[in-house]
């Protein structure tokens, strides 16, 4: 049998006991601060058994995936460089270097996790489908929260935003609204637009959308965050426009592309010239609570800029961070966080990065008319919104789908699905 022939004998593998050790560790991830033995969680006990796991099937046992060792290497360098660059920044006064060491390590490898075991359309549809149960587990343990039903690690309370003061603003088992807007936005799509969870009998499929959205609507009662909203809007917004896009022939998708890139420009014009009156229209939304919180984010983004402005290239040094690091270290903005510490050069591997993901998925969506490659760069885009108004620096959903946005990249038409005979 030739190396060819090998591969694509391997090429669907079926479901075994590591890949259900997998999506459990994945459906783990929200409940991080329950404690199974000593200060370890489910997930921090099964990561290091996925990776060892894998390392020997793969670099001791010469299973197939030693053909995309190039594509795989490139979103590892990457996030060294980031992780690498992100590590000189200056050190907190009570931060070590020893923890920060394993706090970065622990983001590459819930970045690699999904890359390892996500190597085909069958287990990418099965982790779709866990991730909707991530965001509605999030939503729901945020209304839980808020309803006083539950006291979660991550308490956070603020007044209503919808003006019911039995029903105030909450989060649950994610201890940032930035990961649920992320979720909520992937999962929504998923729901309406992809292979849904099979709960109900065949031939249900409709029913079932309809009660998995209105239950994460229900759920966002309890988070009412802005950026959930906003993200899973843009989400389902720009699912049904690369659909209809990639629908069309070349010449029309060009012609569609230039309207596109020219309303984008005007709308960043608009938000340019006008943007006193979208700040003080968006401080209202959400009541007085609400116009705090924006008042409180604008300043410091006006901190961050300062900072980049007079060091752009190597990022703020240690005089800057001892004055300016608790603003830093919690901004909702990962890009001007990373940037301010890390230098421009930390935003950049990660935009490139991503930049990579949605390139291959493009293709396959244009190409193969695939639903879940055009779902993978929505959900790029989700992560391009998400993290413009959350801090990811102890995210339990980015890094991990980051990974997620790269498995196109890497495994190309193996992502495609098993041809029927």
């Amino acid at each position: 049998m030739t190396r060819t022939e090998s591969l694509s004998a391997n090429k669907y593998q079926a479901i075994g006991f590591l890949d259900w050790l997998f999506f459990i560790w994945l459906l783990s991830l929200p409940f991080r601060t329950f404690s199974l033995v000593g200060d370890l969680s489910l997930d921090n006990m099964l990561t290091p058994f996925l990776i060892i796991v894998w390392l020997t099937r793969h670099l001791f046992l010469q299973e197939p995936f030693r053909a995309y060792l190039i594509r795989f290497s490139i979103p590892i360098f990457l996030m060294l460089a980031y992780l690498s660059l992100m590590h000189l920044r200056p050190m907190g006064s009570e931060e070590t270097a020893a923890a920060r060491l394993i706090d970065e390590i622990k983001i590459l490898t819930y970045f690699l996790i999904p890359i390892f075991y996500v190597t085909d359309h069958v287990r990418l549809q099965i982790a779709n489908g866990t991730i909707v149960f991530q965001a509605l587990i999030g939503g729901a343990s945020a209304l839980a929260a808020s309803l006083g039903f539950i006291e979660f690690a991550n308490v956070r309370f603020e007044e209503s935003r919808l003006g019911i003061d039995e029903l105030p603003k909450a989060i649950g088992l994610y201890g940032s609204y930035g990961d649920l807007a992320l979720l909520y936005g992937y999962a929504l799509v998923v729901i309406l637009f992809g292979q849904v969870p099979r709960l109900l009998p065949a031939g249900k499929a409709f029913l079932t959308r309809g009660i998995l959205s209105i239950s994460l609507i229900i759920g966002w009662l309890g988070s009412q965050s802005r950026n959930v909203l906003l993200t899973s809007l843009i989400a389902i917004a720009c699912y049904l426009i690369l659909r209809s896009l990639y629908r069309q022939d070349s010449h029309k998708r060009a012609l569609s592309g230039i309207i596109l890139l020219s309303v984008a420009l005007f709308g960043v014009g608009g938000i340019y010239y006008f943007s006193e009156a979208i700040y003080e229209l968006i401080a209202t939304l959400g009541g007085s609570g609400a116009a705090r919180t924006v008042q409180s984010r604008v300043d410091s983004y006006t901190v961050a800029q300062a900072l980049i402005k007079d060091s752009p290239i190597f990022g703020v040094g240690v005089a800057e961070y001892q004055r300016y690091g608790e603003i830093l270290d919690g901004l909702h903005n990962m890009w001007l966080s990373i940037w301010a510490l890390g230098g421009v050069g930390a935003p950049i591997c990660l935009l490139f990065l991503l930049l990579l993901g949605a390139k291959v998925a493009h293709r396959f969506a244009i190409l193969e008319k695939s639903k879940e490659a055009i779902m993978i760069v929505v959900l790029i885009i989700c992560i391009l919104q998400a993290t413009q108004f959350y801090v990811a620096k102890n995210s339990q959903a980015l890094w991990v789908m980051m990974g997620v946005s790269m498995v196109y990249f890497v495994y190309g038409r193996r992502m495609l699905p098993r041809p029927t005979r």
